[in-house]
């Protein structure tokens, strides 16, 4: 794979062939060292692609939106669960790990709708804390709900380091 392919979009409109080149190179050395991208280290593949198209954004994003002080939701899937829409109706058999997901993410949202936490009480024996510029907290919402903070911490140090090199009016929020 070429390396310039590595190179995020709002980097390559702003970057010349030979900065592209160079950046996409350090890119893909950190995702895969020395190693032929090939159907062995596919995972490496779908972590660079989550990084670059939804999980650096979204920290960038969580980080914006915490340094104000206004609460922002964003959502929408969670509404054909609620509210059956007939074109994305899926038939979902109870006591399945799909069914069981729907059920956990419709009760975190709408206890975020109506107590302004998704986690008011000790029902999913966690407590979801907010995002802050210094404590960076989440939750990871799998087969259990984890609290935990620091996303992906080496490669959010790895991607603003990227960014900070080539949007230097992006440093702000990288604190």
């Amino acid at each position: 794979m070429y390396p310039e392919y590595f190179v995020p979009t709002p980097i390559a409109y702003n970057s010349t062939i030979s900065e592209q080149l160079d950046i996409g190179k350090i890119i893909k050395h950190f995702y895969f060292g020395d190693e032929i991208i090939s159907e062995k280290n596919m995972e490496k593949l779908f972590d660079f692609f989550t990084a670059d198209l939804i999980m650096y954004s979204v920290i960038v994003l969580s980080r914006m939106i915490s340094a104000g002080d206004k609460t922002y939701v964003c959502h929408t899937d969670d509404l054909a669960y609620m509210f059956p829409i007939k074109l994305l109706l899926q038939d979902v058999k109870n006591n399945t790990k799909e069914y069981h997901m729907i059920e956990t993410v419709t009760k975190l949202w709408t206890n975020f709708a109506k107590f302004g936490c998704p986690t008011p009480d000790n029902s999913f024996s966690v407590q979801w804390l907010p995002y802050t510029v210094d404590k960076k907290s989440y939750v990871n919402i799998g087969d259990t709900i984890i609290s935990v903070s620091n996303p992906e911490e080496d490669e959010v140090i790895f991607w603003d380091k990227i960014y900070a090199r080539h949007f230097p009016h992006y440093v702000f929020f990288f604190k």
